[in-house]
């Protein structure tokens, strides 16, 4: 699968509508979508809560809610390849929330299963906003062999640059490669301070020697 420079493959605001969620999930009000990185509200705006995987990200962003203007969250990508290669720094892969108002929409999930990923381009489950922020989405990269800079840039971050309350929180980038027996969990808003990060069950069993 080649995207070439200045091309991308976009699902941004194609996830749940305008104060849409994940069935059973608290709705937003006066607040950005959420998804794994809870969205920013305003005031006495309620917050949508969490939903989503780490491992296997198959979930759309939270829509965000407010009467000045709302947006929806951010679709799903799906890729199974035996070599991505990003053909480019602006070549691009997004599942971002889009921004459509005040309440931005969370971002959306990108799965991506490589043998190879080659490439500077960028891979992102963002969101952004204007007052109140949405929370970020969830990357999920299983590869054999990387050359370039797309899974340093990968990110989830919620969206920032407006006051603690009304930013998103981060969402996840999990990064499974050879050798690696579960991976390495990347939790990182970009030096945003916002809302918090609520990380699903990862399952059941005994707690290995040496962990907590």
């Amino acid at each position: 699968l080649f995207v070439e420079c200045g091309g991308s493959i976009d699902v941004t605001g194609r996830g749940y509508p305008e104060g849409g969620t994940y069935p059973g999930e608290g709705a937003p009000m006066g607040g950005g979508g959420s998804h794994v990185g809870t969205g920013g509200a305003y005031g006495g705006g309620v917050r949508g809560s969490t939903f989503g995987s780490v491992k296997e990200p198959q979930e759309a962003g939270g829509g965000g809610l407010g009467a000045n203007g709302s947006s929806s969250g951010g679709g799903v990508v799906r890729i199974q390849a035996g070599t991505l290669s990003l053909g480019g720094p602006t070549a691009s892969i997004l599942a971002n929330g889009s921004v459509d108002g005040w309440q931005a929409g969370g971002g959306g999930s990108i799965w991506i299963t490589a043998s190879s990923i080659q490439g500077n381009g960028l891979i992102e489950a963002s969101s952004g906003g204007t007052v109140e922020r949405g929370g970020g989405g969830a990357v999920a990269i299983e590869y054999g062999t990387a050359t370039g800079t797309a899974l340093t840039r990968a990110n989830a971050k919620g969206g920032g640059g407006g006051l603690a309350g009304d930013n998103g929180g981060a969402g996840t980038v999990l990064l499974r490669g050879p050798g690696t027996a579960y991976g390495v969990l990347r939790i990182d808003n970009g030096g945003t301070t916002g809302q918090a990060t609520v990380l699903p069950s990862l399952g059941s069993g005994t707690a290995q020697v040496g962990t907590s």
